[in-house]
């Protein structure tokens, strides 16, 4: 996950983010560097062909005053209706640079690739949950048409973070 928290903001707090819908707003504060050097890889296979790989690293780099993070995953997968797939490849890098004790500046790439999205249809309750006279639909019903359905999204992001503490 490139996640490292979420948080929920309610009621006047929310207003600080600009106009907000009543319910709040949600913020997904992905993963930071740290000096504490520590890499986590992670391997798992399951059902539906399902194989998944993923890593997340962090540390000084040498003796300097920087610290990067790489957070990676590449899964695959079949869906659950017949003929479809999942596929998602992510990368997120980011450096920190602590120019002194007081003032640091992190910087952050994302890129996720999803090459097949799966399949967004809907079965009729007629057959699923309640009774047909044409017999019950099995779980692996394919509503779609493979002919023309089918999905590719990619999205990239490159932000920043400039801190600096005025006082204790």
């Amino acid at each position: 996950s490139v996640a490292e928290r979420i948080e929920i903001r309610k009621g006047p707090a929310a207003v600080l983010y600009g106009n907000t819908p009543p319910g709040g707003l949600v913020n997904v504060v992905s993963k930071r560097p740290s000096n504490d050097a520590a890499t986590l890889f992670g391997f798992s296979i399951g059902n539906n062909d399902s194989r998944e790989l993923s890593v997340d690293s962090t540390g000084a780099i040498g003796n300097s005053d920087l610290s990067y993070r790489f957070v990676g995953l590449a899964r695959e997968r079949d869906g659950q209706a017949v003929t479809t797939r999942e596929e998602r490849y992510v990368l997120a890098p980011s450096v920190r640079w602590d120019f002194t004790d007081r003032t640091a500046l992190t910087l952050t790439g994302f890129y996720q690739d999803d090459p097949e999205t799966g399949h967004y249809g809907a079965a009729s309750p007629f057959g699923s949950l309640v009774p047909n006279p044409n017999g019950r639909l099995p779980t692996d019903f394919y509503d779609g048409d493979t002919n023309f359905e089918s999905g590719d999204r990619r999205q990239r992001a490159l932000g920043y973070t400039f801190e600096h503490s005025f006082d204790d």
